[in-house]
């Protein structure tokens, strides 16, 4: 019966088969949803895990581009308030214009400085290999990746439904303008802490090798 209707259906002129993401891309195109919605489609539909299914609707629903779009809409508005003092200077334009600019910028460099934090293509290949390493032992299951405001977070699972064994954090609670600080959480303990990723991570695969993790 499906076969008959698209069949019917692919007769009618300029009628065809959707492209793989073109409905998403024509969203995106639209201003109906975001990049950052748009890619977490993506991971969405890839997704392998109950974790991964769960980690890409979260970045859907969650208040990452609310941030963004914030600063997106600051920015602008403060571009226009400077191009209309540049363009116009003789013209009757508000008295406290360049205060106005002042204090958007003053706004805007608060926020990045309490901006969401992501590991670096370096720091995460190198979690990658440590998690690729223990997965191939058979320790290892399934992982997630949350960047949040102040932290980026790679939580590390033996079973898909469970909670979190460990927890790789990066912290820069500090701001973007301070060296970030790296932790790994064991429930709510911190088993190890350093300004160097490479540091606690090799510290904790050699704890891992030592007691085989049913012990750690």
């Amino acid at each position: 019966m499906s076969g008959c209707r698209i069949s019917s259906i692919s007769q009618i002129e300029n009628c065809r088969l959707a492209e793989p993401g073109e409905f998403t891309k024509l969203a995106f195109q639209n201003g109906k949803i975001n990049l950052l919605e748009a890619e977490s489609i993506a991971d969405l539909i890839s997704s392998e895990t109950e974790i991964q299914r769960q980690q890409a609707i979260k970045i859907m629903n969650g208040k990452s581009a609310d941030q963004f779009n914030f600063l997106r809409e600051k920015l602008l508005k403060t571009l226009s308030h400077v191009e209309a003092k540049i363009d116009f200077p003789d013209e009757d334009l508000p008295n406290n214009i360049l205060d106005e600019i002042k204090n958007n910028l003053n706004e805007i460099i608060k926020k990045i400085e309490k901006r969401i934090v992501f590991f670096s293509k370096l720091e995460l290949t190198s979690i990658l290999n440590l998690y690729s390493n223990q997965v191939s032992k058979g320790y290892w299951r399934d992982y997630a990746l949350d960047s949040k405001i102040d932290n980026a977070i790679f939580s590390i699972y033996r079973h898909t439904h469970d909670k979190p064994m460990f927890q790789i954090i990066k912290n820069s609670q500090k701001g973007f303008r301070n060296k970030p600080s790296f932790y790994i959480k064991k429930g709510e303990e911190i088993v190890s802490k350093s300004k160097s990723l490479f540091t606690i991570l090799s510290n904790f695969e050699k704890k891992l090798s030592i007691k085989k993790l049913r012990k750690y």
